[in-house]
């Protein structure tokens, strides 16, 4: 148990991180709160690139890609309550609007 009661150490605050305003008190900054990043594969690079997301989001071969899963999956209609067999004739139709 000795692992434990080493990691509630980590939970008091400490004068690393960022500052965050108190909430009942909007003038004042508590302490950050310093504690341990656990990630899959340790990598923590919270700086990457955002540049042009929704330009990757959108692009052609990320939308044929994510209609052939729908399709794959067998979809149902969602809050459009268009069906699978529904979407290709759409997308084809509105092309221009959604690239």
């Amino acid at each position: 148990m000795n692992v434990t009661r080493s990691e509630y150490k980590d939970r008091q605050p400490q004068n690393k991180g960022y500052l965050q305003k108190v909430s009942a008190e909007q003038k004042e900054y508590a302490e950050a709160s310093a504690h341990k990043r656990i990630t899959e594969n340790n990598i923590t690079n919270t700086y990457l690139s955002t540049d042009d997301l929704l330009k990757k989001i959108l692009g052609k071969d990320n939308l044929n890609a994510a209609f052939k899963k729908v399709k794959s999956n067998k979809g149902a209609g969602g809050i459009d309550e268009m069906e699978v067999d529904e979407l290709l004739p759409y997308l084809r139709e509105n092309r221009e609007q959604l690239i």
